[in-house]
């Protein structure tokens, strides 16, 4: 396959089936580490089974994702890219869900410190602690909304490249033989 301007991603850097790939690899890695780090906290801290459960089903969602993302981009099989396109605008909603409480935490603090979750965690922590806390999540989950748009930017290409080049292969040979999408 031939490399075009269209077909790069991480700033012309590399091939965006290696991009994919390495974006699963990721995935998967950081979903085994969010399922051991679960299962610590649940041992260790003793944290609801409820939480724990719901835990565990987001990290082997996120393992699933990442290893179907993996295989796709691995094998030229774009159907195994949508799930992480799903996965990713529903992280990106959630990220600008987040940031949003976390701005009007900025703002107004005791939405949080007057909160009945969370009172007894928050009897000593004060208005400009809450709002130094919150300004720096709500960056954070900036950063991390930049970089879910560049991984679903890369994604995207990846699943256009790989449809681009099914397409090609049928105008070559006229029909298609074993195609996999």
């Amino acid at each position: 396959m031939v490399v075009g301007s269209n077909q790069l991603c991480c700033c012309g850097r590399m091939d965006v089936k290696t991009g994919a790939l390495v974006i699963g690899i990721l995935y998967a890695i950081f979903g085994f580490l969010c399922l051991f780090n679960n299962f610590v906290a649940f041992t260790i801290f003793q944290e609801s089974a409820r939480n724990s459960i719901i835990e565990v089903i987001i990290s082997a969602v996120v393992i699933a994702v990442g290893v179907l993302t993996f295989d796709g981009s691995y094998n030229d099989r774009s159907r195994k890219i949508i799930p992480m396109m799903v996965f990713l605008a529903g992280q990106i909603v959630f990220f600008f869900i987040l940031t949003g409480c976390f701005v009007a935490a900025v703002f107004d603090p005791d939405l949080i410190l007057h909160n009945p979750v969370v009172k007894d965690r928050t009897e000593k922590i004060t208005t400009r602690e809450v709002k130094a806390i919150s300004a720096g999540l709500a960056f954070l989950f900036v950063l991390l909304i930049t970089l879910s748009l560049w991984f679903l930017t890369a994604m995207v290409n990846c699943y256009r490249c790989i449809r681009e080049g099914k397409k090609s292969e049928e105008t070559e040979m006229g029909h298609f033989e074993n195609a996999r999408y």
